[in-house]
């Protein structure tokens, strides 16, 4: 007859296994992954990776915005007027709204990609024949960000042409005509 020993110690050589880890091991080896991850997303800092892509679509967005408005002047032989709120004003279609189609230039007038609270604003200016259009960037250190932005963080000429980019959003960077500096 066997031993209750033996039947215990047969047991528990059949459940454990010397090559198992520890409680603590584990422990250990899931705080260092921790702090590794930790510092990984502390390194790539995914929000300002994602303003950076939000601002390099609305650069690119002013862009596609700019070669419509030339597309137009060589059409017209003059720019479009703007509204009081900073939309394109074709002389045949009216108001252009943002994300709308204007016609023969944009299948898609581009609207802001991130922030439903930031819009475009395009102005005419009617003393040079030249036009600019403003948009608010995320980043306030982007090399891009109009130079010498008044005490507000606004484009000191978008103040002057009254751009508003949206309901307490500043306008920062602007494109323009090839005749007028934004």
């Amino acid at each position: 007859m066997l031993s209750m020993n033996y039947y215990f110690s047969s047991f528990k050589s059949k459940f454990s296994s010397p090559s198992a880890f520890t409680l603590i091991e584990l422990i250990v080896v899931i705080a260092i992954l921790g702090i590794l991850a930790s510092a990984v997303i502390f390194t790539l800092d995914p929000k300002a990776q994602l303003d950076k892509a939000s601002d390099a679509e609305r650069k690119s967005d002013l862009s596609h915005i700019q070669r419509a408005l030339e597309e137009y002047y060589n059409d017209h032989n003059g720019y479009p007027e703007h509204t009081a709120d900073g939309k394109i004003r074709d002389q045949e279609l009216g108001d252009i709204d943002w994300g709308t189609n204007w016609g023969n230039y944009l299948t898609i007038v581009p609207k802001d990609p991130a922030d439903p609270r930031k819009k475009y604003s395009y102005r005419k200016i009617s003393v040079s024949g030249g036009y600019a259009i403003y948009t608010s960037l995320d980043r306030t250190n982007d090399p891009d960000i109009c130079n010498g932005l008044d005490k507000t963080n606004h484009c000191p000429l978008a103040v002057t042409r009254n751009a508003n980019c949206g309901s307490s959003v500043l306008c920062n960077y602007g494109v323009s005509s090839p005749n007028l500096k934004p």
